[in-house]
């Protein structure tokens, strides 16, 4: 048979066309398919917010369910959580204060002001002014004690042994030998006596309104008077 190069060029076209015909499917077959994964990533991330929005509706319905029960006076009051520790802190902090007003008030007749009560120097009644033990506050029988505990300068109380010759002639004169003698007692002990959680608390409202009650009225001035009475000749026998 002749060469017909008209039937050649025919059959080469429609090779091609069928080529672009199976590029077009192709291409429509992917897009479908990304089109669908889109729609599922989206349905996917939708049943995730609604999920997390519930959970995060019910926490927050139970959190204000909490803060409203323990609102309501109905129930029981929330447990009071603090230590022993903490509390005795509490305690000492407004006993020391109570002291050292008390003593300024004595000594000076103003709050600003106190007498320390071994060296007669009159110091202000700040980080300067210490509420200083005299037998230590390691025996805890004698540590929440007032004829113990006087308002005292800082260097006196860090010196040491002798200032506490010098107190213990003090208070001898201020609150009598046998009261000395007896906290000397209580000292000397073997037993040692602890302070329970209700002591504490009972000691904390006790010091509270003391101090208050002292701050708001403070002292008369016959009171006053004796203080001092009783100072001068502490000085003029001591001293």
């Amino acid at each position: 048979m002749p060469y017909d190069p008209l039937s050649s060029i025919k059959k080469f076209e429609e090779h091609k066309n069928k080529k672009k015909e199976k590029k077009k499917a192709e291409t429509k077959r992917k897009n479908q398919q990304k089109a669908w994964d889109w729609k599922s990533k989206s349905r996917r991330n939708n049943t995730l917010k609604a999920k997390t929005s519930l959970k995060s509706s019910t926490i927050n319905k139970n959190k204000k369910v909490y803060k409203n029960n323990w609102n309501d006076t109905s129930l029981d009051q929330k447990p009071n959580k603090k230590t022993k520790r903490t509390l005795e802190k509490e305690v000492w902090n407004y006993f020391s204060k109570y002291i050292r007003l008390r003593d300024s008030l004595r000594s000076a007749y103003t709050e600003d002001y106190c007498q320390c009560i071994t060296c007669w120097q009159i110091t202000p009644n700040d980080w300067q002014l210490h509420a200083w033990h005299f037998i230590p506050k390691t025996t805890k029988s004698i540590k929440f004690n007032e004829v113990n505990v006087n308002g005292q300068c800082t260097k006196c109380n860090t010196n040491g042994s002798w200032e506490v010759r010098i107190y213990r002639k003090v208070l001898i004169k201020l609150y009598w030998k046998n009261k000395i003698q007896d906290l000397e007692k209580q000292k000397r002990l073997v037993i040692s006596w602890w302070i329970q959680k209700d002591q504490l608390n009972e000691l904390l409202k006790k010091y509270k309104q003391k101090y208050k009650n002292l701050k708001e009225k403070g002292i008369t001035k016959k009171e006053h008077k004796k203080w001092l009475e009783k100072y001068k000749i502490i000085k003029k026998n001591i001293l």
